[in-house]
């Protein structure tokens, strides 16, 4: 982004309050928007920017304040959960923050009084945040004539922002992409001599197919580019870590005994070091070759890539409608998606896309990203927009969003929280439950946990639990290679449930930091393979979810600990907590004979209602899960379920 869009950006919001800014991954908005605000602005502006990530938070003002000759701190600063660097005032300034963080904001000073601008980054990826966000600041510009609104995207698809609020100006910024020529699947055996993708086109001519991954011709596309093609770094899109898995061993096969490949995966939970080797160039002569999954459409940048191969495939939360369960499923991506991996290969030099599917298929595909709130299980944002908005309907207030949720998916949200006892009914009020619930930065059920173990007295190790469940934080060091031997270090601390093994780990942080002091903690995550910023990130998380326990008033302001901690030992009461508060994330496993054979019977319970009228006499085995996951391969589906205990 260049200076010369300065006085664009001012003139438009001079002449209207909200502004649509559109510029590629890249271009430079999210860092010289919001300088080009404060310098024209001065100390009149009072700028928030709210990012979809943490680590995108603190980066971004890290750069910004290092642009402006500053540290952290001064004039630009962050806000993220359990970390903040405030500017200090007087005089202008821009604070990044989560989009969390703003939501809270937006909770407690519904019309942001003494903000002049706030900036939506990254909106195209309408996740359930952004569109909450959006909702309440539209209302808040009608509570603060002084606010404007920035929305910034990095795809064409104004419309749903433009139509929301009304009269608002949209301006264009320019990328700084070289071409990048694009071969479709039916095209490459004329491009490539020998080459066998047969299977992957008979997939793509069934109509309504979805993808199927088959990892030796994706193999074949990558050996014919490294083949044919001069230097330049490969970077081969695949829907999650399992397909990564495969086809980096095949590659490993193929190139292992050789120096003149680096084949590194990428995933949102890699470690500091394998990002620095993602940045880093190759010597001359080595091919560097990465396998990513959509984290490296438009949150991470490989600067050297020339080449994408991408499967057109993805990773994405839906709803399954008839138990209203969380479902991870492998979708085809849509076009703009499938138009932002393309623009990976031409950040340097003019570069060359290799699409794994047929011109007809793409055809096929969404043309924007479907918004996170239409796919997802709604009992979290219910709770949430009660708080926001106490005296409105449900219905009523979600019908403001910029596309509301179906009409079925609401009523299964709050008929699941009045079950919960959090939510009455008819009038939609939250009860004392429901009152409590909001208070805590947690899911719903996880906060009944909290709370059921203020009463039984496993408090210290609920919050523990709840933490991880809620951060989805990896502690281990590069998880997903380790899977076996991190199963291994589980067992050691626990035979029967993920959640007590990581619950006994944090619990010999927590002892060995106060007794033995970090030289002890380091020897400890050296042994297994931890990363030790992320127990201290667990430790803190659980610290702020026992402060909200306090003043929540459940507990006495000066409680007795041991008396809370009593029973944290117990691991079936540890279980017991965790089962009583999950409500809907529940599988029974039942083994029945039937015709002379032993049967495994599998059903998912929907409310501990529906599950005590369907219980036996006999003692029930239980599986509590997180998320649902399905994944079409070549083989066929696969169904599993993550975040087990017993």
């Amino acid at each position: 982004m260049k200076y010369a869009n300065r006085n664009d950006i001012v003139a438009a919001l001079d002449t209207s309050r909200t502004l649509v800014l559109v510029g590629a991954a890249g271009c430079g908005k999210s860092t010289r928007a919001p300088a080009f605000i404060l310098d024209a602005y001065l100390s009149g502006a009072k700028i928030l920017v709210s990012e979809p990530r943490r680590v995108a938070a603190i980066g971004l003002a890290s750069r910004v304040a290092a642009e402006l000759g500053e540290d952290v701190g001064e004039t630009v600063g962050f806000q993220v959960r359990l970390h903040a660097k405030p500017p200090r005032p007087p005089g202008g300034s821009i604070l990044y923050c989560t989009s969390g963080v703003l939501l809270r904001r937006l909770q407690l000073n519904p019309g942001l009084e003494g903000c002049s601008h706030v900036f939506i980054d990254e909106a195209h990826e309408r996740d359930v945040n952004t569109d909450i966000t959006l909702l309440l600041l539209k209302r808040a510009l009608q509570l603060n004539p002084e606010l404007k609104v920035i929305i910034m995207s990095a795809t064409l698809d104004t419309t749903v922002f433009t139509g929301y609020f009304q009269n608002c100006a949209v301006l264009e910024v320019p990328g700084r992409t070289y071409p990048v020529t694009v071969t479709h699947l039916e095209d490459l055996p004329d491009v490539f001599e020998n080459i066998n993708v047969s299977e992957m086109l008979e997939n793509c001519r069934q109509e309504g197919s979805k993808p199927q991954i088959n990892y030796q011709e994706v193999v074949e596309v990558i050996k014919a580019v490294d083949t044919n093609q001069p230097e330049g770094a490969i970077l081969v899109f695949l829907p999650g870590w399992s397909e990564i898995k495969n086809v980096k061993n095949l590659l490993d096969v193929e190139f292992g005994d050789r120096n003149t490949h680096v084949i590194l995966p990428v995933h949102s939970r890699l470690s500091t070091t394998d990002q620095a080797k993602m940045f880093s160039r190759p010597l001359p002569g080595v091919r560097k070759i990465v396998l990513s999954t959509n984290i490296a459409e438009t949150s991470i940048t490989i600067p050297d890539a020339v080449y994408v191969i991408d499967t057109g495939a993805h990773k994405e939360n839906r709803i399954i409608e008839r138990t209203g369960v969380a479902s991870l499923e492998t979708v085809w991506v849509s076009q703009a998606a499938a138009k932002q991996r393309t623009g990976r290969a031409g950040r340097l030099q003019p570069g060359h896309c290799y699409r794994l599917y047929t011109k007809d298929k793409e055809k096929e595909f969404i043309p924007y990203t479907t918004a996170e709130i239409l796919r997802i299980p709604l009992e979290q944002i219910v709770l949430d927009c009660k708080s926001y908005a106490p005296d409105d309907k449900v219905e009523d207030f979600l019908s403001q969003l910029p596309e509301p949720p179906s009409e079925k998916a609401i009523v299964f949200a709050v008929n699941d929280l009045v079950d919960l006892g959090a939510l009455s009914m008819p009038e939609q009020k939250l009860t004392v439950l429901g009152r409590l619930l909001s208070s805590f930065t947690l899911p719903p059920r996880l906060g009944c946990a909290l709370l059921y173990s203020a009463a039984i007295g496993n408090v210290v190790s609920m919050s523990n639990i709840v933490s991880q469940l809620s951060s989805n934080v990896e502690v281990f060091e590069n998880s997903a290679e380790r899977r076996e031997e991190i199963r291994d270090i589980k067992r050691k601390y626990s035979e029967i449930s993920d959640h007590i093994a990581l619950n006994r780990l944090q619990e010999e942080y927590e002892d060995i930091k106060q007794n033995e002091g970090w030289k002890a903690i380091d020897k400890l995550c050296m042994k297994y393979g931890i990363r030790k910023e992320r127990l201290k990130f667990i430790s803190d998380l659980s610290r702020l979810h026992l402060e909200q326990l306090l003043k929540s008033g459940v507990v006495e302001s000066d409680p007795n600990v041991e008396e809370l901690n009593r029973f944290s030992s117990i691991n079936e009461l540890n279980k017991a907590t965790l089962l009583a508060a999950c409500n809907s994330l529940l599988i029974t496993r039942r083994t029945l004979k039937t015709k002379g054979k032993m049967a495994i019977v599998k059903s998912v319970f929907t409310s501990i209602k529906v599950l005590r009228e369907s219980m036996q006499a006999a003692v029930t085995p239980f599986v509590v899960f997180g998320l649902f996951c399905k994944s079409v391969l070549c083989s066929g589906a696969r169904r599993r379920c993550q975040g087990n205990t017993g």
